[in-house]
């Protein structure tokens, strides 16, 4: 298994979290929040501002990173990617427009979409200010929709329109993942419409629009998360679980030809 820190990425993961991109990911981070921490620029408030990603990746701490990590799993060459709650793009630039056709990104905020734009720019990436409880995505079609950490920022009362045009814009392979922190009704965040106590409470949710749910939590040093995977159907998940085992033989292939495969299983 992958150790970073106090946190374990479940067999298999490493073959994203490789060295390489620990180390881009690493410097680029360092240079960005140059901006904040030195030359006295304003800081953004959202959840995905480089500054509070380098804050936590300096003392390699990937709980605000993992979030990315386990969304670029998922993500198959050339989809089309929808990022609801996109903050400032971090997500969308690090560790899916290298991978990913066409991403849309949207929020709420017109100043974190300016600054995704400014910063976060790509070829692939587009930026929208954008409700997505109340209007119409970018596309009909995505094979992969994301949300992290801002499910719990929507009232209750918008969870079931949205979640069934979340399902409904989703082809058979297509996957929808996302991760909100783990905290109870009597202690939400101060912005927080709604509370997820425990991974049953997510998963009790998201099995009413999706044949296919898998839910697990991860403990981190300053709060627990809970993430998802949803598809319509297990074939999307046979396919992940494939191309994963394809990607990782050849990985073994190209750096020792005589290592056994690691075991891989589903989180």
């Amino acid at each position: 298994m992958k150790q970073l820190a106090n946190w374990t990425l479940w067999p298999g993961s490493s073959l994203w979290l490789t060295d390489a991109l620990e180390a881009s990911l690493y410097w680029m981070l360092k240079v960005q929040a140059l901006r904040y921490y030195w030359l006295g620029a304003g800081r953004p408030n959202f959840p995905h501002s480089r500054a509070a990603y380098f804050t936590a990746y300096r003392d390699r701490n990937v709980a605000s990173l993992i979030r990315g990590f386990y969304t670029r799993q998922v993500l198959a060459p050339g989809a089309r990617v929808l990022t609801i709650g996109c903050g400032d793009g971090f997500n969308d630039y690090f560790f899916l427009s290298r991978i990913a056709g066409h991403i849309d990104a949207v929020d709420v905020q017109p100043e974190a979409i300016r600054i995704a734009r400014r910063y976060h720019r790509a070829r692939n990436v587009h930026f929208h200010t954008l409700n997505a409880a109340q209007e119409c995505f970018p596309r009909p079609e995505y094979d992969l929709v994301v949300m992290d950490g801002c499910i719990a920022h929507f009232p209750a009362e918008a969870m079931d329109p949205l979640l069934r045009r979340i399902a409904a814009c989703q082809p058979p392979h297509g996957f929808y993942v996302g991760s909100e922190v783990m905290e109870s009704p009597e202690r939400m965040t101060h912005d927080h419409l709604q509370a997820f106590p425990e991974p049953a409470a997510m998963e009790a949710l998201l099995a009413r629009y999706f044949p296919v749910v898998q839910v697990w939590q991860e403990d981190g040093p300053r709060f627990s998360q809970v993430f998802w995977r949803c598809a319509g159907s297990r074939e999307a998940f046979d396919r992940l679980e494939a191309r994963r085992r394809d990607t990782l033989a050849q990985l073994h292939r190209t750096t020792d030809p005589v290592a056994p495969l690691s075991p891989v299983r589903t989180p």
